[in-house]
């Protein structure tokens, strides 16, 4: 299941970071995955997830579905009370209902990106995260 929590983010951060290193452009000037919230955070990418842990009946992709929708919930949770614009979340949760795009990234660097989540509702939100799955893990070895 931790695996599954990462995966959107494992996905989707490659797909725009990789080429803006390659190609120097950012946000809207490149195109289709014009952010670091794309395929891996829409509900369409969970109900493949889905599909497959129906198909296989397998814990493995029971426990990536749980996860990934564990990431989707907790990254749009505010989202409701948010307005709609080109940077939002929902744009890419639900995919492709608002057209054939991606919310537009905020930043123009893996630094800036990373400033912009030092706020205290995510440092907190991570804090709760990290000490559950803390716990998880000490559980679990004993």
């Amino acid at each position: 299941m931790l695996i599954g929590t990462l995966l959107p983010d494992l996905i989707d951060k490659p797909l725009y970071y990789i080429p803006v290193l390659l190609t120097g452009r950012h946000a809207a000037e490149l195109g289709l995955f014009s952010g670091t919230r794309t395929v891996g955070h829409s509900l369409l990418f969970l109900f493949l997830l889905a599909l497959v842990a129906l198909a296989t009946r397998k814990e493995m992709w029971l426990a990536l579905f749980l996860g990934a929708a564990t990431h989707l919930l907790l990254d749009n949770f505010a989202e409701p009370f948010s307005p709609l614009t080109e940077y939002s979340s929902r744009i890419a949760l639900l995919f492709p209902f608002y057209g054939v795009r991606f919310p537009i990234a905020l930043h123009r660097t893996l630094g800036e990106h990373f400033l912009l989540h030092l706020n205290p509702l995510e440092v907190v939100a991570e804090g709760v995260g990290a000490v559950l799955l803390w716990r998880l893990w000490r559980t679990r070895r004993v």
